[in-house]
């Protein structure tokens, strides 16, 4: 009796394209033994389908054997890293007893997400109105075109300053000059 292997073609991955720090799987098959290189980026350059993480775009090389048969083939795959997005936050001022809220601003991303969001207008959007009762520091996470993301955050202070230590009459209306401005 002969058996008879059929061919099961020697395949890798199409290009991939990740995010800085965020591993990807490449894939190779129709042998049982496998060869990647570079492997220093890899978790095990030794099996079919190991996970890479490399820093920049990287082409990665497979040597694949079928032992049975005999056959040896090398085939080369991308892994395309996009880099992160640059967020910058920052606010328009501290709060005190005069000014009752900042205005956050994140640039550098297509999309933003602040926490916490439980004293802010919208936590969703690039520049929302922070009305924090205690300092507070806001973190925030802010995504590309692509999907890739990075943080930053920034500190709104909260302070007691400018507040009298005595009722003044309505009628002497604060006029924001830090002078009796809250009482």
């Amino acid at each position: 009796l002969i058996n008879v292997r059929t061919d099961q073609g020697f395949a890798v991955n199409p290009t991939l394209a990740t995010c800085l720090n965020n591993p990807v799987q490449l894939q190779a098959s129709g042998g049982d033994l496998y060869s990647w290189t570079p492997a220093g980026s890899l978790t095990d350059p030794t099996i079919a389908n190991p996970d890479a993480n490399p820093l920049t775009t990287t082409n990665y090389t497979v040597n694949i054997t079928d032992t049975i048969c005999g056959l040896t083939t090398s085939l080369t795959t991308t892994v395309q890293v996009k880099p992160l997005p640059v967020i910058v936050a920052s606010r328009s001022n501290d709060i005190d007893c005069s000014i009752s809220n900042s205005r956050l601003n994140a640039n550098g991303g297509s999309s933003y997400r602040w926490t916490p969001a439980s004293s802010l207008s919208n936590p969703q959007i690039a520049n929302p109105l922070a009305t924090p009762l205690v300092t507070t520091t806001y973190v925030v996470t802010g995504s590309d075109g692509f999907g890739c993301s990075n943080k930053d955050s920034v500190i709104v202070k909260v302070s007691a300053d400018n507040k009298a230590l005595y009722q003044m009459p309505s009628a002497f209306t604060p006029n924001n000059d830090g002078l009796n401005d809250c009482f």
